[in-house]
């Protein structure tokens, strides 16, 4: 097996191509299979297949994380079906303008990560171009904005603050939300 020498602070870690390689496989593989709506036994088949290959790799798995994302996007599509959130929602965007469609999908991103904010906003409206940008812009201001934003504060171990994340991540958010905001009415 050929490794792949990656330098961090403490030294350098050694990587398995070879594990790469199946594993960038099996990633494509285990996303066609959730698209086909095969998602429990794609799941069952690559945790044995990881079990086979090296039971250290689900033992380093960051479950927590993992279980908050199901959790989230299992929960925003349970609310989506909920008769008072399905009628607000609905007659909210069903109508709505662009921008409009922009600004809830930005504001929903904040209090539930970009990606499930438009899963959901999505069984509202079609613009999809408005809730990109939303999910987009969105994705950068609180911590919960965006899983890679909390993803990037576990790996920082401590050496970025959530205060200190904030006080660069709003103004950044609040600047990208409204030049956006304001080049959508161009569309």
């Amino acid at each position: 097996n050929k490794k792949i020498e990656i330098r961090d602070d403490d030294g350098f870690n050694s990587y398995d191509k070879k594990l790469f390689r199946f594993s960038a496989v099996a990633m494509a593989i285990f996303v066609i299979a959730v698209n086909e709506g095969a998602t429990l036994p794609a799941l069952i088949g690559l945790i044995v297949l990881y079990l086979a290959l090296d039971k250290r790799i689900l033992a380093r798995a960051d479950w927590k994380l993992l279980i908050l994302f199901a959790l989230v996007f299992i929960d925003f599509r349970l609310i989506a079906e909920l008769p008072f959130a399905y009628n607000f929602m609905s007659s909210l965007l069903s109508r709505a303008s662009k921008q409009s469609i922009y600004l809830v999908s930005f504001l929903t991103s904040q209090i539930a990560s970009n990606v499930p904010a438009s899963v959901f906003i999505s069984k509202f409206s079609r613009d999809w171009l408005a809730i990109a940008y939303g999910a987009n812009a969105g994705g950068n201001g609180l911590i919960m904005a965006s899983f890679a934003n909390i993803i990037a504060l576990r790996l920082a171990n401590g050496e970025v603050s959530i205060a200190k994340f904030h006080k660069r991540s709003l103004p950044f958010a609040l600047l990208a939300g409204f030049a956006i905001w304001f080049a959508l009415g161009s569309f």
